[in-house]
């Protein structure tokens, strides 16, 4: 898995930082979950089933629940990625984790 911190986590959402080293990634995958997310550092290939584009600090993306999605980094730099995952009624899903600090 890829280096993350939950920051919150309630009955029906939680709020993640995600950092991704320089070139590195995560490969195309089905969301479980409806999520927001927004880059707040580096650059990089974002892509779903309808594509890719070119993604940089400041821009954001909502998933569907099956969507694929994967993210590439291609920043001399790390990229970070802030995602706040909508749960279904029933609660969290099954890969949930626990929050590394709550505010």
């Amino acid at each position: 898995m890829w280096p993350s911190r939950v920051l919150s986590q309630e009955e029906f959402s939680r709020l993640a930082l995600y950092q991704f080293k320089p070139s590195s990634g995560l490969p195309l995958h089905k969301a479980k979950d409806k999520h927001f997310g927004l880059f707040l550092k580096g650059s990089g290939i974002f892509e779903t089933a309808k594509g890719k584009i070119e993604v940089q600090a400041g821009d954001a993306f909502f998933i569907n629940p099956g969507e694929d999605h994967g993210y590439t980094s291609s920043s001399k730099e790390e990229s970070i990625v802030l995602e706040i995952f909508l749960y279904s009624p029933g609660g969290l899903s099954s890969d949930s984790e626990k929050p590394d600090m709550e505010f």
